[in-house]
């Protein structure tokens, strides 16, 4: 199921590597008959080398040759440089000396095969044999330099040698083992063909590369990584070699021992803890047995009363040991997701500290936060975000595992202690696992929710030695993480809490901002290609702030996000848009459209195409004259929820303009979906336009793309008069940037109409 996922996501991408043209080729040749890892049937080329080196070079980055050959000419191109990949080979020092590999796929082994009942065979006496081996195989190598055996017998194909041992021309096959099991279940020779020496000289088998493509191995090596991850490389294995790879046995047997040795704990710690029990109750019992055998004269009358009040205090006793446990228990854990909570982690981080003053410890602490889990609350119910809370939080016990404490400190936050962990390297290799497993699909009723996280990274002692600064450290390089774009981990940096003291004041600041008349709406030009006249303008929103200066709005528009100061500001830059809209046309000038960046969290607010059609109404503007400019990436947060409000806003006729296209997801997936009038290609594309051939090739066919999907095309940052030229000649629609105008206040815009 996973491979024929994997083969449809190849077929999806390759409507992509139709658009983006120039890819660089490569040269994939292998041996033509080495059964199950490749067969050739006339020009047709599979088997598990081929079936996985499709999977890993991706149409999209790489342009791939595929062909076959004997063995001994192959490896000839290859060391020559002829070609680029020569397929999975044994790892030798030798060839160290000759290719490039990638990381090690698996071990192969070699092994003796005979006929049935032959006699017994041991490395000792195989140089009295006769002895066939493939020809310039590994196999061959260590028959002449490990073993020091001549004469043998070679095969180009190994399949050639079996009918020679049936009829008894060689005595043994000295050859791989999952060559030969693969080529003895295929030609129905199990029981008659069979090992008897297994297991001999393993070796690690990676992709031979060309010593001149350095390059192929850091991409084959992170495409083969992932592969693994996702189970297609095991599945791929067991599918051409009938059983599973080392990999997979070794990590499958550590598995089980772990499990085991945690039930034997487990007996063990429940034995000693009923024994425990059992001791006291002993204990007690003799005190009250000496104390009545004294009185026994006294108050044998009173024997059964006491007996029963007795029994009745040790019930008592074990309900209020029962309580004390149960309350115990959730004043350290938390009630939604059963992991350890605020205090719990307190008094751990403390013992870790302390350690560390002691005994010279070190370790790291990750702050983890759920991204975009307050729009999910806000859009779709707390019983969904709750669901997720419970799910992410199982994911981080899972992957953490025995090496580190994980506990749940409110909200959409977790927090992560690894103790004696302060290689930087290792812990990238955590938080990448981490952000990986945390960045899954989730399927409600009605809309399928892509989740992820951000993870902020603090090392103690290096970044704090108590926890409130250690806390507070990881913190804000979490923020920083979100900062950069979430779905990413970042280390604590000492500027990340000069910046985090900075963000607190601006917050402050930005909420009295839009009363104190600090906020400022400015206007650039949009401008037709063919004869420069202006077609419209985008609203481009400033803060000059009395207190702190001009402030760039890549700051203080997060800041307004975060803070929920998103929606009144919104609201208020539509209005002065739709009032300069509205003066535009009792000027005559009518036909010019004003954009308006709008934010994901206003464009998934459901009460967001309400406000939009109020706003249009009190000022008095046609709908047409107002467009909407949206993200790649605000509409990947929730598709279907915006893919609606698109549409509402599509119906009640305003224009909708996909803005920065191409730096988010770009699928053309999803741009089928989306009532969108103007693509906008991003300023990055524009200002890369004359130092990358390939540069130029995307810009056409983006626009190509566009036309061929009924929409306009605005280029975005456009500073110089060649970019102009080349833009006209690749027939794009509209232009914008300095080249033809700067964002200017409302009168300068309209006397730039007038000229």
């Amino acid at each position: 199921m996973i491979l024929r996922r994997f083969v449809l996501a190849l077929l999806a991408f390759s409507l992509m590597a139709s658009v983006c043209a120039g890819a660089p080729s490569v040269k994939y040749q292998v041996d033509k008959n080495y059964p199950p890892y490749t067969f050739q049937n006339k020009d047709y080329l599979y088997g598990f080398d081929s079936s996985l080196i499709t999977l890993v070079l991706d149409s999209t980055d790489y342009d791939a040759d595929y062909s076959a050959d004997s063995w001994d000419r192959v490896y000839k191109r290859l060391v020559r440089g002829d070609i680029d990949i020569g397929g999975i080979i044994a790892v030798t020092e030798e060839r160290k000396k000759e290719v490039l590999f990638t990381k090690p796929l698996f071990n192969s082994y070699v092994s003796i095969y005979t006929v049935a009942n032959f006699q017994k065979v041991t490395l000792e006496n195989l140089s009295e044999l006769r002895v066939g081996v493939g020809k310039s195989y590994y196999t061959e190598s260590l028959l002449r330099n490990a073993l020091h055996i001549s004469p043998y017998q070679t095969y180009d194909d190994i399949d050639d040698a079996l009918p020679d041992l049936l009829d008894g021309k060689i005595d043994v096959i000295f050859e791989n083992q999952q060559l030969m099991d693969y080529a003895i279940i295929s030609k129905n020779l199990k029981g008659i063909v069979v090992p008897q020496v297994t297991n001999l000289f393993p070796r690690e088998h990676a992709y031979a590369v060309s010593k001149a493509r350095p390059d192929l191995v850091e991409y084959m090596n992170r495409k083969l990584d992932q592969l693994k991850e996702n189970g297609v490389f095991e599945e791929l294995y067991v599918k051409f070699f009938y059983t599973h790879s080392d990999g997979y046995e070794k990590a499958r047997q550590e598995k089980i021992l772990f499990f085991l040795l945690t039930a034997i704990a487990s007996l063990i710690i429940t034995g000693i803890a009923i024994k425990l029990y059992i001791d006291r109750l002993k204990k007690k019992l003799k005190v009250n047995y000496d104390q009545l055998f004294l009185a026994h004269e006294n108050l044998q009358a009173q024997e059964e009363e006491l007996a029963a009040q007795n029994e009745e205090l040790l019930a008592k006793e074990e309900e209020l040991l029962c309580n004390y446990n149960k309350i115990h228990y959730a004043s350290l854990h938390d009630s939604l997701t059963g992991l350890p909570n605020r205090e719990h982690l307190n008094e751990q981080l403390k013992e870790e500290l302390e350690k560390t003053q002691k005994e010279g410890h070190t370790g790291a602490v990750l702050f983890i936060d759920l991204d975009d889990l307050k729009t999910i609350n806000d859009t779709l119910g707390h019983q969904y975000g709750d669901d997720l809370i419970i799910q992410s939080g199982s994911i981080l016990v899972a992957e953490i595992k025995a090496l580190g404490f994980v506990a749940r400190i409110g909200g959409d936050e977790f927090v992560v202690i690894l103790p004696s962990q302060d290689s930087r390297q290792e812990l990238e290799k955590t938080a990448s696992k981490l952000i990986q497993a945390l960045a899954y699909e989730y399927d409600t009723d009605t809309i399928r929710l892509q989740t992820s996280a951000s993870i902020g990274i603090a090392l103690y002692p290096e970044n704090g030695d108590t926890r409130e600064e250690i806390l507070k450290n990881a913190d804000n390089a979490m923020y920083a993480a979100k900062k950069t774009g979430k779905n990413c981990w970042r280390f604590y940096e000492p500027s990340m809490q000069t910046e985090a003291y900075e963000q607190m004041v601006l917050k402050v600041a930005l909420r009295s901002a839009l009363n104190q008349g600090e906020l400022t709406v400015l206007y650039q030009p949009l401008v037709r290609v063919h004869d420069h006249s202006i077609v419209g303008f985008e609203a481009l929103l400033r803060w000059d702030s009395e207190q702190y200066g001009r402030i760039s709005p890549d700051i203080f528009i997060p800041l307004a996000e975060q803070t929920g100061l998103i929606h009144s500001i919104g609201e208020w830059v539509l209005k002065e848009s739709c009032f300069f809209a509205k003066h535009l046309s009792e000027q005559g000038q009518g036909h010019i459209r004003i954009g308006v960046n709008t934010s994901p969290i206003q464009l998934s607010d459901e009460y967001f195409v309400t406000m939009v059609q109020r706003v249009i109404t009190n000022i008095g503007i046609r709908p047409e004259q107002l467009e909407l400019e949206i993200t790649e990436t605000a509409i990947m947060s929730s598709l279907d929820n915006v893919v609606r409000n698109l549409a509402k806003l599509n119906e009640l006729g305003v224009r909708l303009a996909l803005d920065d296209f191409g730096t988010g997801y770009s699928s053309l997936t999803y741009l089928h979906r989306l009532p969108v009038n103007t693509l906008k290609i991003d300023k990055s594309f524009i200002d890369r336009m004359f130092n990358d051939t390939t540069q130029n090739s995307i810009i056409k066919n983006i626009i190509d793309m566009a036309h061929t999907m009924k929409m306009v095309v605005v280029a975005e940052g456009v500073e110089k008069s060649d970019q102009v030229s080349f833009l006209a000649q690749t027939q794009c629609d509209y232009i914008q940037g300095y080249y033809f105008g700067r964002p200017e206040p409302p009168s300068t815009a309209i006397r730039l109409l007038q000229k």
